[in-house]
């Protein structure tokens, strides 16, 4: 049951990711 926890990370970074593009633009 991990990969639940893995892709609740995954989604947190490309979210984190994504704010910081946006803030760039």
């Amino acid at each position: 049951m991990n990969g639940a926890s893995y892709q609740t990370e995954t989604t947190a970074v490309e979210l984190f990711h994504i704010a910081q593009h946006e803030h760039q633009s």
